[in-house]
């Protein structure tokens, strides 16, 4: 812990002083003293995690995506950094405890903050608890396993004997996540372009230069989560601000805030031929499912498509949770964060299985059941083949397994002292008693020649004795006759 303790600091340091530095902006410009500053510094910090909060009675659940965006991407280089050199498995741990522990406590001390100014100032209300530390931990997560890389993270799998298509199915359903993205991306843009005129009406209420900067400031801010919202129209699902809302086949409208960035929303049925474009997640899995097969030669195809449809469900939902939010009096905002994972995995399972079948052939039931001894040899290739590739790790990226190994060792090497330890208590115990014995057995030797002696005098009386006996006889003998 005390090796990462000071890149912990720096790294959510920078965050905090960041958010210090635009509330003290924010309170400088306003004109508001100093008084409402700490609560400011703590919605700060809110934003950067898309923990909702809510000012002046209106709830803000609807939170930009980019300083977000720009936190993860600042500690994930952070961890990158810090994983470059030979780290173990307990630093590992460590590793994972500071940069996930230290910005929940963060979290923690920002909704005290709140509630501290809550009693002196009515139109702040509290966030939800258990949704600011679930949004925040799911932030710094996103960083940390970034950060980690794919070789760590597949060193790690090693280490704990799990199987290693987790990891390349999580990759694939990233790719497929991603490209969703460019590709909602790409409609934003055509949109905008298509209602421009929208989009300048929406300038229309700044007055001065320095107004329709933030305008474009804060359209790019919110940019990820339109975005986001044309990927679930793309999906066949819907999107909505308020009451307003979109999808591929039908539209309603409905009032809109004075973002330009909404302007990409459109008021209208462009043309009942649009539906067409739901072939375009499925386009999008079918060439990352066609790529994965080509480049990667694992054994379980079906397996690691099946898991990645799973993978980009949960992607799906955990970016549309986050964001998407109320909006005041609109209510919420963004997309349907089940029915985008629903359908977004969906999507991916089916075409995904279909290219499979038709590049790797329909699976056989008994596939995997080729008797015990080619497993006994697959068994056998395997062991050395991990072994190797857990010594081609370098430093940098996945040295967990060899350092853990060498802490077992320890380990290992503390027990087998302990049992020596052991071992010479009970040598002296046994030597002890043997002593013992050695000078009973003298004494006993001794006493032999003594109980000889004596049993031999006895025996000698013994005859004397009969000796008398019989002459006393013979003489009686004599006389009587």
């Amino acid at each position: 812990m005390r090796r990462f303790g000071l890149s912990v600091a720096a790294a959510d340091g920078v965050v905090v002083l960041l958010a210090i530095s635009l509330a003290l902006i924010g309170v400088i410009v306003r004109g508001v003293g100093m008084t409402p500053l700490p609560a400011t510094i703590a919605e700060v910090w809110m934003t950067f995690n898309l923990v909702p909060f809510a000012f002046n009675g209106t709830t803000l659940g609807l939170m930009p995506a980019v300083p977000a965006i720009a936190v993860v991407a600042f500690l994930a280089w952070r961890v990158r950094r810090e994983v470059a050199d030979r780290i173990s498995l307990r630093d590992v741990r460590a590793l994972a405890a500071a940069y996930l522990g230290v910005p929940l406590i963060l979290t923690v001390i920002a909704w005290l903050m709140l509630y501290d100014a809550s009693q002196v100032f009515q139109r702040i209300k509290l966030p939800n608890f258990g949704a600011a530390l679930l949004s925040t931990l799911l932030v710094h997560l996103a960083a940390l396993t970034i950060g980690m890389g794919q070789r760590l993270l597949r060193a790690l799998l090693r280490r704990r004997r799990w199987p290693e298509w987790l990891l390349t199915s999580a990759r694939l359903a990233v790719s497929y996540v991603l490209w969703l993205f460019v590709a909602g991306f790409i409609a934003v843009v055509v949109s905008l372009v298509w209602h421009y005129k929208n989009a300048a009406d929406a300038y229309a209420i700044a007055s001065t230069a320095g107004e329709s900067v933030a305008l474009t400031a804060l359209s790019v801010a919110y940019l990820p989560n339109v975005v986001l919202g044309a990927v679930a129209v793309l999906l066949g699902g819907n999107a909505n601000v308020g009451v307003a809302e979109v999808s591929l086949f039908s539209v309603t409208p409905g009032q809109l805030p004075p973002l330009p960035i909404l302007a990409a929303m459109p008021q209208s049925l462009i043309s009942p031929f649009i539906g067409v474009f739901v072939v375009v997640p499925a386009a999008v899995a079918v060439w990352r499912v066609v790529v994965f097969l080509r480049s990667s030669k694992t054994e379980r195809p079906y397996l690691v498509v099946v898991a990645a449809a799973v993978w980009s469900g949960l992607f799906l939902v955990a970016l549309a949770w986050l964001f998407g939010g109320e909006v005041g009096y609109l209510g919420w905002s963004g997309a349907s964060w089940w029915l985008t994972g629903l359908l977004g995995s969906m999507w991916f399972a089916i075409t995904g299985a279909i290219v499979a079948v038709a590049m790797t052939g329909v699976p056989s039931v008994g596939g995997y059941r080729g008797g015990a001894e080619p497993a006994a040899e697959v068994g056998a290739e395997s062991e050395p083949a991990q072994e190797a590739a857990e010594a081609d790790v370098q430093p940098g990226d996945a040295e967990a397994s060899q350092a853990d190994a060498d802490a077992d060792d320890d380990a290992d090497a503390d027990d087998d002292a302990d049992a020596d330890d052991a071992d010479a208590d009970t040598e002296a115990q046994d030597g002890a008693s043997a002593e013992e014995a050695g000078a009973s057995e003298p004494a006993d030797e001794e006493s032999g020649p003594e109980g000889t002696e004596e049993t031999s005098a006895s025996g000698e009386e013994d005859r004397e004795a009969g000796a008398e006996s019989g002459n006393e006889e013979g003489a009686q003998g004599e006389k009587q006759g």
